[in-house]
């Protein structure tokens, strides 16, 4: 009797371990089945233009060029410097010359200034932009971090740098 009981328990762990096999490999075909919709950046045909982002004289530019599938081409591709479009490839240019200019002025206002996002006590800004009113403003942040983001100490000096950025905005939109 007690050689029956553990015969089928162990009959039964091997049904639950076959069970559980065949939900492992189901989910391992759906997963393959996510991944294969999902898009992906393609390139474009070969001898086709594509735009990248390089820099003459220290400044950043969009540069176009024929997709020859050369190294520099490949180079591009699998360091996402590679756009379809000038207008894409401008737009990220803007964003890096703006986070470059951020950066300057972190540098300038804080230059030893390290975030720590290991505590909620001290608040760091960054920088918004309010496209309803059209300024640069100060938002406070503690425990998030965003990489993309430039952090100052205090409200204080993300409002000098607020200042700066909306008069420069107000200058270029004079011209």
């Amino acid at each position: 009797m007690e050689n029956t009981k553990m015969e089928n328990a162990v009959q039964e762990l091997a049904n639950i371990q076959s069970q559980c096999q065949e939900l492992i490999d189901r989910i391992r075909e759906i997963e393959k089945e996510i991944e294969q919709n999902e898009p992906k950046f393609e390139r474009v045909k070969k001898g086709e233009r594509y735009f990248m982002i390089g820099s003459v004289d220290g400044k950043v530019v969009v540069y176009n060029e024929s997709d020859v599938r050369c190294e520099i081409d490949d180079n591009c591709f699998d360091n996402n410097n590679y756009f379809k479009t000038p207008e894409r490839a401008q737009e990220v240019v803007d964003k890096i010359n703006f986070l470059l200019k951020l950066e300057r002025l972190h540098d300038t206002f804080c230059p030893d200034y390290v975030p720590n996002f290991d505590s909620s006590i001290n608040y760091k800004y960054a920088i918004y932009y309010d496209y309803d009113d059209k300024i640069y403003e100060p938002t406070p942040y503690y425990l998030t971090e965003h990489r993309t983001l430039v952090y100052f100490p205090s409200e204080e000096i993300a409002q000098k740098v607020c200042n700066i950025l909306n008069k420069e905005r107000e200058n270029n939109d004079e011209s």
